[in-house]
């Protein structure tokens, strides 16, 4: 739904390599790329469990946006997917405005299973396989509908790229939401430290983990 949404279409042929149809699009085995991109997820959440300051938080979103620039730049020659459409800042074969979305997206789960760690035990430990979907769609649907509209429109050169930035503005807003509500943290204090380790309610060899 996203891709049809924002504008992006793999063109791979089924003759060659399998793949199955969602919403009427080709979704090719290409698209598993992506769950490499939880190793972010991974990283995000022992750094939460570690206490890490705000500032890192500021900087490790970064490094996911980064992330995302070089597998999309990887990707992109290789024909794995286009974009079509009218693109908002567009650089090159990449609109940018997909970055934050992707990033932002990967962060809002993570801060949520951090947040719901004292309830991830055992089979509730599958919360996470539904919300990181989940967390990635409402992430979309929050930051990137002035970019939808500009995708599927037919608006001049300065309206869509307002309508990138407008995106851009709207993930930075975002985040710092994510920061305050999700992770009770002031977004614009750097050696914040976020809430108290004390209060957790189970120990961190605990959470995340199935029964034995």
């Amino acid at each position: 739904m996203l891709d049809v949404l924002g504008g992006l279409y793999h063109p791979w042929p089924t003759t060659t390599y399998p793949s199955f149809h969602l919403l009427g699009r080709e979704i090719v085995p290409w698209v598993s790329v992506w769950f490499g991109y939880g190793a972010f997820m991974q990283t995000l959440l022992r750094l939460l469990h570690n206490n890490t300051s705000t500032k890192n938080l500021w900087l490790f979103l970064g490094l996911m946006v980064l992330g995302d620039l070089v597998i999309e730049e990887i990707f992109l020659p290789m024909g794995a997917w286009v974009y079509y459409g009218n693109q908002p800042l567009r650089v090159g074969s990449l609109p940018w405005w997909w970055l934050p979305c992707n990033s932002i997206g990967v962060f809002l789960a993570a801060a949520v299973a951090f947040r719901a760690r004292g309830y991830l035990q055992g089979w509730k430990v599958l919360f996470v396989v539904f919300s990181t979907p989940v967390s990635v769609a409402g992430t979309y649907g929050a930051i990137a509908l002035p970019c939808w509209f500009a995708v599927n429109g037919n608006f001049g050169w300065f309206v869509t790229q307002m309508c990138g930035l407008l995106t851009m503005a709207l993930g930075l807003l975002l985040f710092c939401v994510i920061l305050e509500v999700v992770l009770e943290r002031n977004a614009f204090e750097m050696d914040g430290r976020g809430i108290d380790e004390v209060t957790q309610v189970v120990d961190e060899e605990e959470t995340y983990h199935d029964y034995e």
